[in-house]
């Protein structure tokens, strides 16, 4: 075994012609240009800056390679990829190093691998790139103890992929979404990935950004996903395909910034002692589900952790209240030994035969698609260098030539729902008879669920949604969407803009959110929630629900029925007495019908009744 020591890019290259396996070249503080690696050592040749970072790369190529390490190395300057390994290199490692450009995104990936085999990312700080990592057509790979941030479209991205570890990586705290961008925490595309672990990985957004990043998501086969910790405001915390085994992680939604719910999608497996979030509490199995929505419902997220708070949740505010539901539940065990130091003993993974793909492999997959704070004991330690503001990437975005998953024809006949996805254009997509998943995945789409019990997202654009018969979900998005729920007992939410919402026949949810919102209940005993902004609220035919939070501004309920319909206050903190000052103090004729300041009770905005005179109000007429 030989040490090299060399100051400069020539003296690297005469290092290199003469090192064996087993030999290691220490590199001196200083700028070393770009390198290409094509070596085929018989055993490891570690390539080591002699001071953490102090060894400067433009962009690194490792080409048809063997056995190489490197390590605490600064590579920031590539133009498409800060370092690109493929055409076939084996046993190559990349760790302790820090990866990016100092500001903006322009490099698509910060490190890559295709068509290679026993590749290595450990304990890298990767930022300031549209991908932070990306492993397509290589086998048997090892990515753990990285953190990616500052990224304008996926932390970690896999394409056909057979065997993998995939543990105790952190997402990024800042994401700088691109227009239509579909971002994920990690990203299984194309062709199917199979045999992985994935475990004790963390997404926590900073307070303030946008967590529209999906957790785990994509088409992934026979793998273990265990102890993870996900925040998002999407509601797919972990969507995967079959034979999969996801059990003991914690899901949580961020309230305010797309849906209210983050659950788990799966074609078959097994899906145990998880917590994730729904629009109501309870159980599902063996899994906790909290909500967010109704501090009187079961399993209200804010009485059960310490201090969760959306954006800027640390690991110290998920420790459960003690005695909760939650207590022990879900990646509590990574949780205690992020905190503490605490070991916890991974589950053993069983790994069944790898499903053949049924379609060619891609020859190259892109990043079709188009959700992480707080120090902990295993954050890297490596000094990160200043996060920017999040902008736009000063190179142009990179061109998505292909959906991340085809968008299927509904089968009709087949017996089972349809997961459907669009492509980032303006998109018409009809579901069948089954329960389906339909995702416009951006711009102004046409979603309709037809018949079963099924969840249409709109995502951005100006959306039209209908549900079909079924007990449905439907989430608009940020653009000015019309929803219908049509036949069942549906949910519905608008959210960002001014939404039209019409819950059709049933016992309907119909949430408004951001925006000045028309909301109609129709048949049934309906919940409507305008939210924030000016809202409208028909109640129709049933006992009704109004309900009214903090920021309610000035509100509208055209047909409030006495005697059968309620005002709703149980998201404010009123009592028998506030509520008695409320009546006495806060209700005045207006209009034709009669005014309610909700001041007095906390909340920020009046309610207009039309129609109603003041002399039927009194304590019957509300819900706390």
């Amino acid at each position: 075994m030989a040490t090299y020591t060399v100051s400069s890019s020539a003296d690297l290259q005469s290092a290199l012609s003469k090192a064996s396996g087993g030999d290691e070249i220490l590199l001196e503080s200083g700028n070393y240009g770009d390198l290409r690696l094509t070596q085929d050592f018989s055993s490891e040749v570690t390539i080591r800056a002699i001071d953490q970072y102090g060894a400067n790369f433009g962009g690194i190529e490792i080409s048809g390679a063997s056995n190489i390490v490197l390590d605490g190395l600064r590579v920031n300057n590539g133009s498409d990829t800060h370092i690109e390994i493929g055409n076939g290199s084996k046993q190559i490692t990349v760790q302790n190093s820090d990866i990016g450009a100092d500001s903006g995104y322009g490099a698509l990936f910060g490190i890559r691998a295709k068509d290679s085999s026993n590749i290595s990312y450990i304990d890298n700080y990767i930022h300031n790139v549209s991908n932070g990592t990306a492993m397509f057509q290589t086998d048997d790979v090892v990515v753990s103890g990285n953190r990616v941030d500052w990224v304008s479209l996926d932390a970690y991205k896999f394409s056909e992929v057979n065997g993998g570890l995939v543990e105790n990586n952190w997402g990024p705290e800042n994401v700088a979404a691109t227009d239509g961008a579909h971002n994920d925490f990690m990203q299984f595309q194309g062709n199917p990935s199979t045999n992985f672990v994935i475990r004790g990985n963390v997404l926590l957004p900073a307070e303030g950004t946008d967590a529209t990043a999906q957790g785990i998501f994509g088409n992934l086969h026979d793998s273990l996903i265990e102890q993870n910790i996900i925040l998002t405001a999407l509601v797919r915390g972990i969507s995967v395909k079959s034979g999969n085994t996801v059990i003991d992680n914690t899901i949580l939604d961020i309230p305010g910034q797309a849906v209210d719910e983050t659950r788990i999608y799966h074609d078959g497996g097994t899906v145990e002692n998880n917590i994730y979030t729904g629009w109501a509490g309870g159980t599902d199995g063996s899994n906790i589900v909290v909500q967010h929505d109704d501090k009187n419902d079961a399993n209200y997220m804010y009485d059960l952790f310490t201090n969760f708070h959306g954006t800027g949740t640390t690991l110290e505010g998920l420790v459960p209240v003690e005695g909760s539901v939650v207590e022990g539940k879900g990646a509590y065990d990574r949780l205690m030994e992020l905190l503490n130091g605490d070991a916890w003993t991974p589950t053993e993974p069983t790994q069944p035969a790898p499903e053949e793909p049924t379609e060619p492999a891609p020859t190259e997959p892109a990043p079709t698609d188009p959700a992480p704070t707080d120090p902990a004991p295993e954050e890297p330690t490596d000094p990160a260098p200043t996060d920017p503001a999040p902008e736009e990437p000063t190179d142009p975005a990179p061109t998505d030539p292909a959906p991340e998953e085809p968008v299927e024809e509904p089968a009709g006949s087949s017996g089972e729902g349809q997961e459907i996805y669009g492509d980032g254009a303006d998109n018409v997509l009809t579901g069948t008879e089954y329960d389906d998943l339909i995702d416009g995945a951006g711009r102004s789409d046409t979603l309709s669920g037809l018949g079963g019990n099924d969840t249409l997202i709109g995502d951005s654009g100006n959306d039209i949604l209908s549900g079909g018969d079924g007990n449905d979900l439907l989430r608009g998005g940020r653009g000015k969407d019309v929803l219908t729920g049509d036949n069942g007992n549906d949910e519905l939410r608008g959210f960002r803009s001014d939404d039209e919402i019409d819950g059709g026949d049933g016992d309907d949810i119909l949430i408004g959110d951001h925006g000045n919102d028309i909301l109609v209940g129709g048949a049934g005993n309906d919940m409507l929630h305008g939210g924030n902004k000016d809202d409208i609220l028909t109640g129709g035919a049933g006992a009704d629900k109004f309900r009214f939070r903090e920021n309610t501004d000035n509100d509208t309920v055209t047909d409030f029925e006495d005697g059968v319909d309620l005002i709703d206050l149980s998201l404010l903190d009123v009592d028998a007495s506030a509520l008695q000052n409320l009546i006495a103090t806060g209700v005045s004729d207006a209009n034709g019908g009669v005014r309610i300041d909700l001041s007095s009770v906390g909340a920020a905005g009046t309610v207009l009744f039309e129609g109603l005179e003041r002399s039927v109000i009194d304590e019957s007429d509300f819900l706390i």
